[in-house]
């Protein structure tokens, strides 16, 4: 989706800004940072997500309510 951006290439999910998300059953693979970058959000759930990239991350939560 923003694979033509530099800075947001290979970056896994990211989301700011936002309220009512539901990460179920998810799994990232060949990922740079976190499979998944929330911030500044209101009821955010992640149930049973992976990462096939083991070194990095799964998830990474700021300012999250």
């Amino acid at each position: 989706m923003m694979e033509d951006l530099e800075p947001m290439k290979k970056r896994g999910f990211w989301c700011c800004n936002v309220k009512d998300i539901h990460f179920n059953q998810v799994t990232v693979a060949d990922h740079e940072g976190p499979a998944i970058y929330v911030e500044n959000a209101i009821d955010i759930e992640i149930n049973h997500c992976f990462s096939k990239t083991a070194s990095q991350e799964l998830y990474v939560l700021r300012n999250v309510r």
